[in-house]
């Protein structure tokens, strides 16, 4: 962390009030990503850079370090504390590692769009994932939209349950996305991102579970068919910081920082579903093939996954309490 503090003005006669160094300090955050600087996760990132330093009045800069030039999103995560990184923006399964309860988000059809573009009710969930990571240092600002998840395969598509029977799926990572996977009759595998149009090309992996994003960016047409179970994995990133270093900050500084995130995040997750569109649109205009299940199509894939709800619920029982209570005071 490097803060540079200004000089304390000389107390003329008559005796002026000095503000407090702090408060009066230049502050520079350190911010990572694991994508590519094109990427519209860099862009965010650097909108709200920006919004910091109008607010502040340039006294607060965020340098945004993108594509793991720093770190990976997990080992940014473990290196929040050491003073090299103050917030990243994580998926929120990488805070899996930290608390086993953060796997709550990313339960089949815990979330939805509806839900999550009610500003209380995204309070209130990112306020108990916070409750989770906090005893380890860290503070969950905001729960930002990443991408409804979806099927991904060559030239499979996939309508019922008996179309992923046997099929090797790569997954994002975590348990709860490999659980659904094996509910569905699948094979599920961990790759990078980096490596799945080889390994799609190759037959390492007969499809993914993947983005709008991902498609346009990294694999490309050569899978054609895309497959959605609206709400099946409906992802969010984690905005992380260091809560050790955000609490030894001024009062004033604090709320710049947390004022300003919850402003960003208040149109962040609408301007996602746009971006998801459009990223879909450009695949769909190269013939790509995009279907969406109804909710009697759904059905089907939501009856297959209640087991690992439930599994989750036997292990985390106080967790899956206290959002139920989220979900119902919010009219979910």
């Amino acid at each position: 962390m490097k803060i540079a503090f200004s000089a304390a003005a000389i107390a003329v006669a008559g005796g002026l009030s000095i503000a407090p160094a702090q408060a009066q300090s230049k502050i520079e955050i350190i911010m990572t990503n694991e994508v590519a600087s094109t990427h519209w996760k860099t862009s965010e990132m650097n909108q709200y850079a920006e919004m910091l330093a109008k607010k502040s009045n340039g006294r607060i800069t965020a340098k945004v370090f993108p594509a793991s030039q720093l770190y990976n999103d997990r080992d940014a995560v473990g290196a929040l504390g050491t003073g090299a990184v103050h917030i990243t923006w994580p998926a929120s399964v990488n805070l899996e590692a930290i608390d086993q309860r953060v796997g709550l988000l990313i339960l089949p059809f815990a979330l939805s769009d509806e839900l999550m573009m009610k500003p209380a009710f995204a309070k209130d969930v990112t306020k108990l994932i916070s409750s989770f990571t906090e005893p380890k240092n860290i503070e969950v600002l905001a729960l930002l939209r990443t991408t409804d998840l979806f099927f991904l395969f060559k030239e499979r598509p996939i309508r019922k349950l008996s179309d992923l029977k046997g099929q090797k799926v790569r997954v994002t990572g975590g348990r709860i996305q490999s659980d659904i996977i094996r509910s569905y009759g699948g094979s599920p595998t961990s790759i990078a991102a980096s490596e799945m149009s080889m390994a799609l090309a190759t037959g390492a992996i007969d499809g993914i579970v993947t983005s709008g994003s991902a498609w346009a960016r990294i694999v490309g047409i050569s899978a054609k068919q895309a497959s959605l179970v609206p709400g099946l994995g409906l992802l969010t990133y984690a905005v992380a910081v260091d809560k050790k270093w955000l609490d030894g900050l001024s009062a004033e500084d604090q709320k710049i920082i947390r004022e300003t995130m919850a402003e960003f995040a208040s149109t962040q997750w609408a301007q996602a579903i746009k971006k998801d569109r459009e990223e879909i649109e450009v695949m769909t205009k190269q013939g790509g093939t995009f279907w969406a299940a109804n909710a009697e199509e759904a059905a089907p894939f939501r009856k297959a996954v209640e087991s690992v709800v439930k599994g989750f619920e036997g292990r985390f029982p106080d967790a899956m309490k206290a959002y139920s209570e989220i979900v119902k005071r919010h009219g979910g």
